[in-house]
């Protein structure tokens, strides 16, 4: 806070930011440090309710996301997040609000009006800022996007321009994303479109040497209940499968199988 007002001698104090890079750092790490955390979202709460600088929007998003993904269930975090994000939803790119949702959805239901209001709003802005999304933000925004849709579309029209925005990056070969649960969504919800499937077979051979045994049984799963796929895919994936049999559970195992 010292940091934030601008009280702090120059280097003595880490900013708001370096401490979301160090949360974001032990999410990497599967490193669950409850009190930094808590840590974390005392500052970030009391900084937004004082309206001082620091909290910006990918900070917000970052440590939203290494809370979700630490299991770290941070709900008074979360709820000032929405509000604040409900008064200045202007302020926040695509990327961050799809983190964010990404995070949080799981946490705060949308049976709650105040909260169902607030998704909308993020979701809003993520299908009119689309194109801004990298393949990274598509992985975030449609993982929100699955967690709001029950038995009928949250947000109708944001899977297909999702699915368009991954099209569009059909020739990206470098950047790694949650392709896995992507392909798991989309066959559930458009298994007809080839030009899709085409374009996510093509990124999955370079996820294969990262795939966890949950990401080989998604991807088996997703592929088997699309309509196209491509044979080369398939056979890398058992291939790869079998080359890393031994770190598969024996449920994961027969779910792959």
């Amino acid at each position: 806070q010292q940091s934030c007002e601008g009280q702090a001698p120059p280097w003595t104090c880490p900013t708001f930011t370096m401490l979301t890079e160090v949360a974001e750092a032990f999410a990497c790490l599967k490193f669950q440090d409850y009190s930094y955390t808590e840590m974390c979202s005392k500052q970030a709460s009391e900084l937004l309710q004082a309206g001082l600088p620091g909290p910006n929007p990918p900070a917000l998003a970052r440590l939203c996301g290494a809370c979700a993904r630490l299991k770290i269930y941070e709900v008074r975090l979360f709820e000032v997040v929405l509000a604040h994000i409900s008064e200045h939803w202007y302020d926040y790119p695509a990327v961050s609000l799809a983190e964010i949702g990404d995070a949080v959805a799981p946490v705060l239901p949308r049976e709650l009006e105040n909260v169902r209001e607030v998704y909308k709003t993020m979701l809003g802005v993520i299908a009119t800022d689309c194109d801004t999304l990298s393949l990274k933000g598509i992985g975030l925004a449609a993982r929100f996007m699955a967690e709001l849709d029950h038995k009928s579309e949250f947000m109708p029209g944001l899977r297909q321009l999702l699915a368009r925005r991954i099209i569009e990056m059909r020739d990206e070969t470098k950047e790694r994303y949650d392709i896995a649960r992507v392909i798991e969504i989309f066959a559930r919800r458009c298994p007809e479109e080839r030009a899709l499937f085409s374009c996510l077979c093509r990124h999955l051979h370079r996820h294969l040497a990262v795939f966890e045994p949950v990401d080989f049984v998604r991807a088996a799963r997703g592929l088997a209940a699309a309509e196209y796929r491509d044979d080369r895919v398939v056979h890398a994936l058992a291939k790869w499968a079998r080359k890393r049999v031994a770190e598969f559970s024996s449920f994961d195992w027969d779910s792959f199988v």
